[in-house]
């Protein structure tokens, strides 16, 4: 098993980034590639949703990638997910947004990754897969 934690400060509120993290929307948007978000578009994050979809790497179908969603807490804006497909045995995702300052706050992906001897090189894509994802909702919500 792999960890991977990535963390960007963000100049917005903290309760503007968590209304857009628990929007499916925002990641269907901002997500880099291989996970197809659209068709849940209008859709808000719920604990208890289990949905999955087509999983991509690179131009090549890999099979399905499964999300249960097992916590948002809008208290602690928190969202708390088990994840898995292709080669992907789980991976626990925790994403917090944090208040910090009245109009900055910080967002943190906290992940942990089973792909057995995959594993670190699984972990290495998906830090640059929650970099890109930080940076293009950082530019997303910034320039709103």
């Amino acid at each position: 098993m792999k960890t991977v934690h990535v963390s960007r400060t963000i100049n917005v509120p903290a309760d503007t980034l968590w209304d857009h993290l628990i929007c499916y929307d925002t990641f269907a948007e901002v997500e880099p590639g291989g996970i197809d978000l659209s068709r849940f578009r209008g859709r808000i994050m719920r604990e208890g949703d289990d949905i999955s979809v087509p999983l991509r790497i690179g131009p090549f179908p890999a099979g399905t990638w499964t999300i249960d969603v097992l916590r948002v807490d809008p208290d602690n804006r928190v969202i708390k997910t088990e994840e898995c497909g292709g080669p992907v045995k789980r991976v626990a995702r925790t994403m917090v947004a944090t208040w910090l300052a009245e109009d900055y706050c910080r967002y943190d992906d906290h992940v942990v990754i089973d792909a057995g001897m995959l594993s670190g090189l699984v972990a290495a894509r998906v830090r640059r897969a929650c970099q890109a994802r930080q940076e293009r909702l950082a530019a997303l919500l910034e320039n709103a």
